[in-house]
């Protein structure tokens, strides 16, 4: 057997390599020396290697991407309800409650949203917070596989069913490999369904017939009026009128009067150091009724019967009349004053509408409350007596301007140690044999007779601010007032020589 050998054309010296060309051929046959050209050299060093073989093919490198960031903001969405059963209720048996339950792929948490529902009283919104929710009693989690339509899920004690889904959803389980079932539709609740057909039912009757029988008129008429008044607040100014309060201290308000509901909302304006908490809003904003007290049974009927409703009067628009009082929950208020566009308002706008206007000219309440506020009139009176003793007894009465609040302090005797003393407290008064008529500024003059809770005084004087007082603002005196003060005006000239005299000592 001859062994063919193949002359060696590459070596390597001290670590380089070096090129030979062969001088011996296949089977020791010698070759004479082949010597290229440049051009032939030039051509084999640029030779391209893929003409003969092929191109390289380059392997591209794997970019590990990890699931949290390939699943970000895909979210699985099925639309499903729960029952809620009802116990002793006669209106109904069960309720449906439509839900959300939301499936984030890049962790497997679930969330489950409840669709609101307006005045329904119940604690909707966000029922299961988004977190991994256990399926059995190994805690496994659920996974995407363990979600379809048509199947209950039961979580913490809750059955849900999954009804439909959206169309991301419903692509994504079947590129998976899931076969996505048919959706079904969410049954509705039997009572909301009654509410419903009640509605209707009297939607139909009011746009039919009037209370008369005639046909009513357009809703596009009751559409331009409620656009008309949309927006529209009027803004009342008010005193709060307490006659049980002790001090002395003004409590004002501005009542909202919205014209498209009738609601009423009340603030309160605060001052510095007043001693009440500084709370803006004194009533929110609600419908009030013009009778505050209501019974229990009334109460539970409110919800039951329509009629109950029906029977309850609402304060609107027309109750409020300036330089009068209104009751608001038992509260009584004393409008004095507005604002200029509640004034135009009730005197061009609200014409074919409602019907509001003041009765009371507005300079003339208004000054009563801020031109007089903490404006006392002090007048000198004797109890009128059978017995010597209550005779001799002297009285200061102290008359406020602002609120018509009474208050009598007895005067000291001469010789005696004791100073002045408070004999009655701060209060509005009643007349004799009346609730609801007070002592007001025009009772108090000269010589008048003047009876509190069954003690009668008569007055001899007055004070000097008071004869002052009575000489600037005669118009709000009546006759006879003025003429007792001008039958007395020594008096006047009397307690300027006394109050001389004092300066004097």
């Amino acid at each position: 057997m001859i062994l063919a050998l193949v002359p060696r054309t590459l070596s390597f010296k001290n670590g380089h390599r070096i090129i030979r060309l062969p001088r011996f051929g296949i089977g020791q046959t010698y070759k004479q020396d082949i010597q290229l050209a440049e051009d032939e050299r030039e051509l084999l060093t640029d030779f391209p290697p893929e003409l003969i073989y092929g191109k390289v093919r380059v392997q591209e490198s794997y970019k590990f991407v990890p699931a949290m960031v390939f699943y970000d903001k895909k979210i699985l969405r099925f639309d499903g309800y729960f029952k809620q059963i009802i116990y002793e209720s006669p209106l109904e048996s069960y309720r449906i409650r439509r839900v959300i339950i939301y499936y984030y792929l890049e962790d497997d948490t679930i969330a489950i949203y409840e669709t609101p529902y307006k005045n329904s009283a119940l604690n909707q919104g966000m029922r299961v917070r988004r977190h991994r929710i256990s399926k059995n009693d190994q805690n496994e989690p659920y996974n995407w596989r363990d979600l379809n339509l048509r199947q209950n899920l039961l979580i913490y004690g809750i059955i849900y069913r999954l009804c439909d889904c959206d169309a991301f959803t419903r692509e994504w389980l079947e590129s998976e490999g899931i076969e996505v079932k048919c959706s079904e539709p969410i049954p509705t609740d039997p009572y909301m369904l009654k509410l419903i057909e009640k509605d209707e039912i009297e939607k139909q009757r009011s746009n039919s017939y009037d209370l008369d029988g005639s046909v009513k008129k357009e809703q596009n008429s009751n559409e331009a009026r409620r656009k008309m008044i949309d927006g529209k607040v009027l803004k009342f100014y008010a005193v709060f009128d307490d006659q049980r309060q002790q001090c002395n201290m003004i409590r004002k308000f501005i009542i909202f009067l919205y014209l498209i509901d009738n609601t009423i909302e009340i603030r309160e304006i605060h001052h510095r150091n007043n001693g009440y908490d500084p709370l803006p809003i004194y009533l929110h904003r609600q419908v009030v009724p013009r009778d505050s007290s209501y019974n229990i049974r009334s109460f539970v009927n409110l919800f039951l019967d329509k009629c109950e409703q029906d029977k309850i009067c609402y304060l609107t628009s027309k109750d409020f009349i300036l330089g009068q009082q209104i009751t608001i929950f038992n509260r009584t208020f004393f409008l004095y004053d507005c604002d200029t566009f509640t004034r135009t308002f009730c005197q061009f706008d609200c014409k074919p509408l409602i019907s509001l206007a003041p009765i009371v000219p507005l300079h003339v309440v208004s000054s009563k409350f801020e031109q007089n506020e903490n404006h006392l009139l002090c007048y000198e009176a004797i109890m009128e007596s059978s017995y010597d003793n209550d005779r001799c007894r002297q009285f200061n009465i102290v008359y406020q301007l602002d609120n018509d609040l009474i208050s009598v302090y007895e005067k000291s005797f001469d010789g005696r140690e004791y100073s002045t003393r408070k004999f009655f407290e701060r209060s509005r008064i009643p007349k004799p044999d009346s609730h609801s008529i007070y002592y007001g500024l025009n009772d108090f003059y000269i010589g008048a007779r003047v009876e509190f809770y069954k003690h009668r005084f008569i007055i001899i004087n007055a004070d000097r601010s008071v004869w002052k007082f009575i000489e600037d603002n005669q118009q709000l005196f009546s006759s006879d007032v003025i003429d007792s003060f001008r039958k007395n005006a020594h008096l006047y000239k009397t307690n300027i020589q006394n109050q001389n005299n004092l300066l004097f000592e």
